[in-house]
């Protein structure tokens, strides 16, 4: 399997404060307590969560009020968003655990069913990822060796 790789820095970065809701819950049947919380985009009117590593960052996307998603990764209870440059929409699908981050990217003008990958290094360098001869390249976890588990496929999806 081959990649075609090129690297740039992203500039985009918005850190803002974030909302937590958090409750205590027991489960009788494994008496072990889970904390449970909420998360919201403070620029959003939808946030979805995607991934999580043992630091406890968490990625995913939002929508703003434009209806233009937009990647995070939520550390520390600060969010920076993430946004592919040129693209008409980013999400973040998986984090590893040294903080590097895999998702995908929608270009403008190409039909709705297109995405490319990235992947986007704790450094700040962005490398996309595109399965050649496919028009869907979709990374969805890294695991702590590098590797990417995804999938790519034809306009038939």
């Amino acid at each position: 399997m081959k990649r075609r790789v090129r690297q740039i820095a992203v500039a985009t970065v918005l850190a803002s404060a974030c909302m937590f809701i958090s409750a205590s819950v027991t489960t009788a049947a494994f008496e072990r307590p889970y904390t449970y919380f909420s998360v919201h985009h403070p620029d959003a009117i939808a946030t979805t969560l995607s991934g999580i590593n043992a630091r406890r960052d968490i990625v995913g996307n939002y929508v703003d009020k434009d209806r233009k998603s937009h990647g995070f990764v939520l550390r520390a209870g600060v969010f920076t968003t993430i946004d592919v440059p040129g693209a008409q929409g980013t999400d973040a699908r998986g984090i590893s655990p040294e903080g590097d981050i895999v998702g995908g990217y929608r270009l403008p003008g190409e039909p709705p069913g297109n995405i490319h990958g990235y992947l986007l290094r704790r450094n700040g360098v962005l490398e996309y990822i595109d399965y050649p001869g496919q028009t869907n390249t979709i990374p969805q976890r890294l695991l702590p060796d590098g590797t990417i588990l995804g999938c790519y496929h034809g306009s038939d999806t």
